[in-house]
This record gives C-alpha cells, structure tokens and sequence, in this order.
C-alpha cells in the first residue's frame, strides 16, 4: 500500500469491523483476511472481517435479534446515533463475520450447504435464526480522518470484539479475501515490521494494544461497564516527499487498553 495523497470529498460511510479472538496453543490469536489485491479498499492489506452497512441490517426483524434495538443502541454506547442505525451496526458486524470468515454468530446452528453461496438475511428467514447479537462487545470507533492516510475512501467504523465460537471454522471466501490467518498479536506485527503482511494503522494500533493485554476474556464485563467505546482518528503527517530517501511518516492515535498490560 502507498500513502494517499488525495483528499476525498464524500463523508465517511457506516461500517463493522469484528475482531474475532480464541485461546490458541501459545496464548491469544486473532483473526486476519487478506483483501483481494484488486479491491478499492486496502488492496492486499490483511483486516478484521468487516465491511460497509447494508440497507437491509436496519430492517432486519428483530425475531432474529437475541437483543432489542433499545439495548444494542445502550450497548454501542454512542447517544446520539439512531437506535436504527445502533441496531443497523450490530447486524452488519454479524452479517460481514458471516460473508467473510464464514463463521455464524447465532444461537441456534445453521445449516449449511457446501459450496454454494448464503444470502445472510434470506439464510435467517429461511431457518428461523436468531442472532447471537450479545456476543458482540462494542470497543473502538475508528473514523478516516479528512485526508487517508492508506486509502481515498472514507469510514466510520465501530470495531467489535467476540469469541470464536466452538465447533466453527474461520476460513476466507477467495472472493472478497485470498488468504487468512490465526496469529498471536505479536506474530501479526512481527510480519508487518518484515513487510510480508501490508495492515492499515487501525489493524496495526488494535494488534499492538491486544498483544499489551492480560486475562482475556475475564476482564471484559468489568471493562464493558465502564468504558465508553472511544473514537480514533489516524493522521497523516508529513515530513518527506514519500521517496525512499524522505520518507514520508504517519501519526495514529491509539484506542485505550481494555486490561492490564503485561
């Protein structure tokens, strides 16, 4: 990826971004896909499942809901965005987890036909899924600043952690990701520093503050009561032409730790 000189005029669009997190062999992994390298967004980079809000998240019967719209709007923590669109932002996340990783956020399995492609909300009205929308815990909001620093589009995206759930497989769809990974943090920015994974500062600064934290994930209902998911915008600086020989550099903000660093 190449630093953006462009400076968009459209505003930032609504998007859910799920960090899914497991107990692997050696300690906390996270879960990585790497976006098609032909894709207007982030090309090539390795991201959170997550993409853009349909219209259809907002209208989603709320039978299909394992939460109200009144609590996922107090659980994203963010007063003054619609309920319907609170709500909207929940069902994205789990919709794009789904579409992306091929994993199901739900209370009841569903059943699953190899090779063939799921339409997600045709899927929950067929089999009269509910989804497990209390899974998902809010914990960042990370909103592209004026000028991208990695991309000419714009985002305001609420990122979400959850659980891998048992007896499920994260695995890329070769359409929108060509490949994927489970990976301790550290792992995950020892292969960006190498340069053989390309990440945006919203991936980078997330992996950095997960490899910090300890006792995941007893620390999260205490956390959840009392902090406001808080907003973060990266920035450009810069000091250098972007040649080899000035390179230009980048500032980011950095969410809060969510446990106690180590």
């Amino acid at each position: 990826m190449e630093l953006n000189a462009e400076i968009p005029n459209q505003p930032p669009r609504d998007a859910s971004t799920v960090v899914l997190l497991r107990d692997g062999a050696n300690g906390m992994e996270v879960f990585l896909l790497k976006r098609h390298r032909a894709s207007q967004v982030l090309g090539g980079a390795y991201v959170f499942p997550g993409g853009k809000l349909d219209a259809a998240d907002s209208t989603l019967n709320p039978r299909h809901l394992n939460l109200t719209r009144q609590a996922m709007h107090a659980k994203l923590g963010e007063p003054h965005t619609a309920s319907d669109k609170a709500g909207a932002l929940f069902v994205a996340a789990l919709r794009e987890t789904f579409e992306e990783a091929g994993v199901l956020l739900s209370d009841t399995p569903a059943t699953l036909q190899a090779g063939a492609p799921q339409d997600f909300h045709t899927m929950l009205a067929a089999q009269g899924l509910r989804l497990n929308v209390a899974a998902l815990q809010p914990w960042v909001r990370w909103i592209t600043p004026r000028m991208p620093s990695v991309s000419s589009k714009r985002f305001d995206a609420r990122f979400f952690i959850a659980t891998m759930p048992a007896h499920q497989i994260a695995v890329h769809d070769n359409v929108e990701a060509t490949a994927s990974a489970w990976l301790r943090p550290r792992q995950a920015l020892e292969h960006y520093w190498s340069h053989t994974m390309e990440m945006a500062p919203p991936q980078i600064m997330s992996l950095a503050i997960w490899h910090a934290m300890t006792a995941w994930p007893a620390c999260w209902p205490t956390w959840a009561r009392v902090h406001q998911p808080p907003s973060c915008r990266n920035r450009t600086t810069r000091t250098g032409s972007g040649s080899s020989a000035t390179p230009a550099t980048r500032a980011t903000a950095f969410p809060p730790a969510p446990c106690p660093a180590r």
